[in-house]
């Protein structure tokens, strides 16, 4: 699940599902697939895609923070791991 979070913090960072991908050197459809799949888990929709945008929804807006500080929190238990077995 946290490489689907950091795919939807990618897609809006970046602005497109193209972008997303090519910061990972991967497919737009696997992108696509973990945002979907994100969503899916949590029941709700994230983005509102169109051909011309891609901009959050109310739900995508409440998940943003939250993503962005589950994603920082495993940073840092990563890190400290790393560190106690330096």
């Amino acid at each position: 699940m946290l490489d689907n979070i950091q795919a939807f913090l990618d897609v809006h960072k970046t602005g497109t599902f193209s972008a997303a991908a090519k910061l990972h050197n991967v497919a737009v459809s696997s992108v696509s697939r973990q945002v979907d799949a994100l969503e899916q888990s949590l029941g709700v929709a994230l983005f509102q895609r169109s051909s011309r945008r891609l901009l959050l929804t109310d739900a995508g807006e409440q998940f943003l923070p939250r993503a962005q500080l589950i994603v920082s929190e495993m940073v840092d238990a990563k890190a400290a791991l790393l560190d106690a077995q330096a």
